[in-house]
């Protein structure tokens, strides 16, 4: 260092040099993941707006998610996972939660509320079509979000829809692929279509642009989505819901998006296994010409001295059948072809490629897969929470974003034409509050679950409605069933008593007050009575 610098460094100053050297260094100590470099030159350094992307990616990653639907077993079994614990054989179990001013429940309110929901749940009520009843739309649900990204459900209230219909209320399906993706459009007032969905100047939904098809249309025309004639369905008569990672996005787009690849590898990798086993089963092989001398082979010979065994294209060969043995021609030898396969890599090979497209999807890689060669009850346990978030994730995503506002529309157009007599709409906004429970499962071990959940109380972490309401259970319900058993008991003489049993090698838990020494499984209803 020259004494000028040193000097300027006493002073808190730089040389030009000293600055260039240093801005050097700051920029070569900078984010090295943003720098562009030969190893890295496809991977972009501008970010994309999500629309954009949104917009000349979203029709072809529905068309390879529904492929896999039908096609593929993984995202099959993704899927019956899915409506087997995120919806469960009662689907969404619907508590209205009407109260008074004082924070008391209104059962009568309740009672009726929750009997004619069950009511409209019927097919007959539920969908314009009266095929499929509430339980099944949520089945069709999870297809659906899974596949496309985004539930859109139209709402009818008036017209032949709902003609028949007490509560003047049905819904129907709308299929993401009838929007009409290519239009565009600005408005004077600020409004603008994207990709044939309509938002206001704050990204408000105002509606969607959907091609109009019938069913023949659909079965003759096929994939054709263009020609048909547009028309605009209004937020009025839609609930349209997805689960958004970018808060400027307008559309769904499906879950598998960061899977599809690594699942489709894998697809093939199974597909071209199989057919290398099939010929590795096989042991084909080749005649090679030892002499260039000698007569031209024209192929094997049947019993009547015919020549026969020849391709489509001229080609001659011989037929090899298992525990055969056939003479050669003269001058030809024989080499054989042995692929070699399966490989003994081929397992862990499929392993890792399933662990990462799976654990993609937020789910545990071995309960989709149904591989539990190397897995332990640790690892079980592990894998079996990981659904069980995933569950819960999905489960309030259904809630928050389709079933809170069906149930408020339905509400609406119920009180209006009085279905829920002797109920008042002027009270709707008591009547909105409201909960959805959503399919719980009991933990591997319930008896230790249940033990957790008496330590926790006995702690204060935790209330007797929590574990009634973590279990799939609500308070006010569990207080009605006890009263009903009560009656059954004293009109029967009869009661229902089960032994409390520990698990091998654990303590039993120790009742603490009088009501918790009877059995658990019968709610204490003795003492109860006593």
């Amino acid at each position: 260092m020259s004494v000028k610098e040193k000097i300027l460094n006493r002073l808190g100053l730089l040389t030009k040099k000293s600055h260039s050297r240093e801005v050097k260094r700051s920029v070569d100590r900078a984010f090295k993941a943003a720098k562009a470099s030969i190893k890295q030159q496809d991977w972009p350094i501008r970010r994309n707006e999500i629309s954009l992307d949104t917009r000349f990616d979203l029709i072809g990653l529905r068309a390879r998610g529904y492929d896999m639907r039908i096609n593929n077993p993984i995202v099959s079994s993704i899927i019956y996972d899915k409506k087997y614990n995120v919806i469960g054989s009662r689907g969404f179990d619907f508590q209205p939660m009407a109260q008074f001013g004082d924070g008391t429940q209104d059962d009568v309110a309740n009672r009726i509320l929750k009997g004619k929901f069950d009511e409209w749940s019927h097919r007959n009520y539920c969908m314009v079509n009266k095929r499929y009843s509430f339980l099944m739309l949520q089945y069709l649900l999870v297809d659906q979000m899974f596949i496309d990204g985004e539930i859109i459900l139209r709402k009818y209230y008036s017209g032949e829809a709902v003609k028949d219909n007490p509560f003047g209320f049905t819904v129907d399906f709308v299929d993401p692929n009838d929007i009409d993706h290519l239009y565009n459009a600005q408005y004077p007032n600020g409004s603008q279509t994207v990709m044939g969905v309509q938002v206001d100047k704050l990204r408000r939904l105002e509606g969607i642009w959907v091609r109009q098809k019938s069913i023949f249309d659909e079965a003759t025309i096929g994939i054709y989505n263009y020609g048909f004639p547009r028309y605009f369905l209004s937020v009025d008569e839609l609930i349209f819901a997805f689960d958004p990672m970018h808060y400027k996005q307008i559309h769904g787009i499906t879950p598998l998006a960061n899977s599809m690849l690594s699942i489709k590898d894998l697809d093939m990798w199974v597909d071209y296994s199989l057919q290398n086993a099939k010929s590795s089963a096989a042991k084909t092989g080749f005649l090679q010409k030892s002499e260039t001398t000698i007569e031209q082979y024209t192929g094997s010979m049947d019993t009547d001295n015919q020549t026969e065994m020849i391709d489509d294209l001229g080609g001659k060969y011989m037929d090899f059948a298992p525990g055969t043995v056939e003479e050669l021609p003269s001058g030809y030898t024989f080499q054989g072809y042995d692929p070699k396969f399966p490989h003994e890599q081929h397992d862990k090979f499929v392993r890792s490629i399933g662990r990462m497209a799976i654990s993609a999807l937020g789910r545990d890689y071995t309960s989709v897969m149904g591989d539990r060669e190397n897995e332990s009850y640790s690892s079980g346990k592990t894998g079996e929470l990981k659904n069980l978030n995933a569950d819960a994730y999905e489960q309030s995503i259904i809630r928050e974003q389709i079933l809170i506002p069906l149930y408020e529309s339905w509400l609406k157009y119920a009180l209006l034409n009085g279905a829920l007599e002797p109920l008042n709409k002027a009270l709707e906004f008591k009547y909105r509050q409201h909960d959805w429970q959503g399919n719980r499962r009991p933990w591997l071990d319930m008896l230790k679950e249940m033990q957790a959940f008496k330590l926790a109380e006995s702690m204060g972490y935790i209330s007797k409605k929590q574990i009634i309401t973590q279990s799939g259970g609500r308070l006010e319900d569990q207080f009605r069933d006890r009263q009903e058993y009560l009656k059954l008991v004293k009109k029967y003489k009869f009661e229902l008593e089960l032994p409390v049993v520990s698990p091998a090698g654990s303590a039993a838990v120790e009742p603490d007050d009088v009501t918790d020494k009877t059995p658990a499984t019968n709610l204490s209803l003795i003492a109860m009575e006593k």
